[in-house]
């Protein structure tokens, strides 16, 4: 699983975890409650836990909340 890159969608309720492969394809998808993790790296962690820590060497994380240079801070959930 060398190369894998996570991908997410995190929204207020639940955080969308997935792997995406070097030849495209989008494998161990997981639906995450925000409201059981403390922050966004502890369920980053806890995702890569479940699917056997894979080496992650990129990641693209979407989400739709305010932007200050490198602070992002979520208007529907306490993570930032």
């Amino acid at each position: 699983q060398a190369g894998m890159r996570l991908v997410a969608d995190i929204g207020g309720t639940n955080a969308r975890f997935a792997l995406l492969s070097d030849s495209g394809s989008i494998d161990h998808q997981m639906i995450l409650a925000c409201a059981v993790y403390p922050d966004i790296t502890t369920a980053i962690q806890h995702y890569l836990t479940q699917v056997a820590a894979p080496t992650i060497r990129q990641a693209a994380l979407a989400i739709a909340n305010p932007i200050a240079g490198d602070w992002v801070e979520m208007t529907n959930h306490q993570w930032a």
